[in-house]
């Protein structure tokens, strides 16, 4: 996959062709992509280039209308913002995309080991935070472990 639009595809094809108990949107997809795009090789003769930027939709709040019934888990990480407004944008995804759990953090808060992220309810409640990157995972996995119906039976699904 090159492209959001690649993205956006794989995720529709697969959340609507089986079935899947959790989705974890954990990459950092473009914000912003060019509005328009050159085939081939470009001459280094010309001048400057202007790029217009256009804003890209957000695969993540698609995800439930493909899939309503997937445990979804959303990722909201900021740069240079203090807690609250991190918490405020991290509600607003948590409305915008339906999810059922995000996590937020800043890129600028330290060391990935050092790094603080919040885990939030449906209802923009924090119910844990937690430092690095690690003890995040942990804490993702043992969400998906307690809310997935067939994983906490112990029996493997479709995975992408």
């Amino acid at each position: 996959m090159e492209t959001n639009p690649d993205l956006e595809k794989a995720f529709r094809d697969h959340l609507t062709a089986r079935r899947f108990d959790a989705v974890i949107h954990a990459m950092a997809v473009l914000d912003f992509w060019p509005q328009a795009l050159r085939r081939g090789k470009v001459g280094s003769r010309g001048g400057a280039w202007v790029v217009r930027l256009r804003k890209a939709p957000k695969i993540i709040r698609k995800i439930k209308r493909w899939a309503p019934g997937v445990f979804l888990i959303g990722f909201k990480l900021e740069v240079g913002v203090n807690e609250r407004r991190l918490l405020e944008r991290a509600r607003r995804l948590l409305k915008e995309s339906h999810a059922d759990v995000v996590a937020a953090n800043q890129l600028s808060e330290g060391e990935d080991q050092e790094h603080p992220s919040y885990l939030m309810n449906a209802s923009g409640l924090v119910f844990k935070k937690v430092i690095g990157k690690r003890a995040l995972a942990r804490a993702v996995v043992d969400l998906v472990l307690r809310r997935a119906p067939v994983a906490r039976r112990g029996r493997s699904r479709q995975r992408v």
